[in-house]
């Protein structure tokens, strides 16, 4: 049975909610080179993603002879495969459903979404591997990693001439907890804000934005973080959107997509009528692969 408009106008918003916070949580992510489109996806299900490797070429001197030398330049791209899909499924029985206030749940989703964005950020740093990005930039054993570690990382990123703007650190939750505790970013007079105190957010340190993020994995390289820059990883992501047979099968199918990013949730409902049972799910459908190597630094614990 199709939803009344009050019915839809009401589950548009709880989408709306469940995808800003699934953005929040994917934030990290967002910050690298990606392409979200929110349209169907290509038959070849592949995206053309921006790729710019950092720049080599010295600077040049002006000479009134020849006047300035340009090259071509042309910002590339490469293809990604949209062959992912993970997904956060709802289940409610009609006794569930009887006497549930609606924010109950869309405050569910919410959860869901939280889970949903952590573990496709821990999917996409699984190629973070000695072998795609090589030696560990820095190692600290936990307890130790400080600010004082992120000032040491600085150097290293601008001995290899990573722009200044635009540089991020993402590590492991644990580190972030270390990173919080440091009294030189919990004191509110140097860091002329009260946010790591009051809200636990780390913020801008020694030029990073600074995020920590659940569910990261070691990769069995006791791997806790990375500082990177834009092109180091690319990201796309599109919706896959069910055959006519599929879809006619379904109670409702929406999508929920980020206008500034075009970032989209896929939004799927049935039932069961012998199991009396309603089914929802959110879905992603995304790819990855690693851009330029030189933009990711690997950060460790010491090796044993």
């Amino acid at each position: 049975m199709a939803l009344t408009a009050s019915a839809s106008l009401k589950l548009d918003k709880v989408l709306n909610m469940v995808l800003v916070a699934f953005k929040r949580r994917l934030a990290p992510i967002t910050q690298f080179s990606t392409r979200f489109q929110a349209g169907e996806l290509p038959r070849d299900h592949y995206l053309q993603v921006p790729f710019i490797p950092l720049e080599q070429l010295a600077s040049k001197d002006f000479d009134k002879t020849v006047g300035y030398q340009t090259a071509d330049f042309n910002i590339e791209t490469r293809q990604i495969p949209v062959n992912r899909r993970k997904y956060q499924a709802l289940q409610f029985t009609t006794a569930d459903l009887l006497g549930l206030p609606a924010e109950v749940l869309a405050e569910a989703m919410i959860a869901k979404a939280d889970k949903l964005a952590a573990d496709v950020t821990a999917d996409i740093f699984s190629l973070i591997t000695e072998a795609n990005f090589g030696a560990a930039a820095l190692s600290a054993a936990d307890g130790v990693f400080d600010a004082d570690s992120l000032a040491d990382l600085s150097v290293a990123c601008g001995t290899a001439n990573w722009p200044t703007v635009g540089r991020q650190v993402i590590i492991d939750e644990a580190w972030g907890r270390q990173l919080l505790k440091d009294p030189a970013l919990r004191n509110a007079q140097a860091s002329g804000s009260t946010a790591t105190l009051r809200e636990g957010t780390i913020g801008r340190v020694s030029g990073f934005d600074v995020t920590g993020v659940p569910n990261l994995p070691d990769n069995g390289q006791l791997l806790k973080g990375i500082a990177a820059y834009k092109y180091g990883i690319l990201v796309a992501s599109a919706p896959m959107e069910p055959t006519a047979e599929v879809k006619r099968l379904l109670t409702d199918y929406r999508l929920a997509t980020d206008e500034q990013t075009g970032l989209t949730l896929v939004y799927r409902s049935w039932g069961d009528a012998d199991m009396d049972v309603a089914k929802k799910v959110i879905e992603i459908g995304y790819g990855f692969d690693k851009g330029d190597a030189n933009q990711i630094k690997r950060l460790t614990l010491p090796a044993a």
